[in-house]
């Protein structure tokens, strides 16, 4: 989830997480991931209406770039991811990217499945009244707006929904809508960022996006 105000930039490198999470990278696995992580997410055949879709700077790096990062908890799942690929989608007439979309592939199932577990927690166990360190630097708090553990309508059985309100210390604000979803050795993240709370159609345009990966993150091979 967002580390910054206001775009979701890479993480600087964190240390060693206090537990172990099942399973490991293995360097064999590497190039099978980097491969996955492609196959699955967005791209620029995806995007209708115009727009671009770019791989973020260091978007396909792991060392000491963070994929999960919300309200100060310990995302032990961090040190085992094999592969990470991370675009932003601008739309057609738009200034800037709003939207993103990050695949992180993981070792084993069980450890894909905890990230996603572990995302929940992060959720649950907030306080939105503290602000909490990120792992970028910088302190925030988050507040909930909106979470659905197990959201529906999609293709794959692990998903879920949430909406954040994230404000840093100098008062900036920003508005996060994030849709995980999870099937396999993969997770599958989408994002959208705005100052201002989202907006019915800016919500649908995530979730269509979303249904795009989550189609072919299902129809691959268990």
């Amino acid at each position: 989830m967002p580390t910054t105000v206001p775009s979701r930039t890479p993480a600087a490198p964190t240390a060693a997480p206090t537990a172990t999470p099942p399973g490991s990278p293995g360097a064999s696995d590497s190039a099978d991931s980097r491969r996955l992580v492609a196959e699955v997410g967005f791209r620029q055949s995806d995007l209708r209406g115009g727009g671009r879709v770019e791989l973020r700077p260091h978007g396909d790096q792991v060392d000491g770039f963070a994929s999960l990062d919300n309200c100060g908890f310990d995302f032990t799942t961090e040190v085992a991811r094999t592969a990470r690929r991370q675009v932003d989608i601008t739309l057609a007439h738009a200034k800037a990217a709003s939207y993103s979309n990050e695949v992180v592939a993981y070792p084993d199932e069980a450890t894909a499945a905890l990230a996603v577990d572990q995302m929940r927690q992060s959720v649950r166990s907030c306080d939105g009244s503290v602000f909490q360190t990120a792992r970028t630097g910088g302190r925030y708090r988050y507040e909930t707006l909106a979470f659905v553990e197990h959201a529906g309508g999609f293709p794959v059985d692990d998903a879920m929904s949430l909406t954040e309100r994230v404000t840093a210390e100098d008062g900036t604000e920003i508005y996060y809508l994030a849709v995980f979803l999870h099937a396999g050795t993969l997770l599958d993240a989408h994002y959208f960022g705005s100052p201002q709370q989202p907006t019915r159609k800016e919500i649908a345009t995530l979730t269509a996006q979303a249904m795009v990966t989550a189609d072919r993150l299902a129809a691959r091979p268990a």
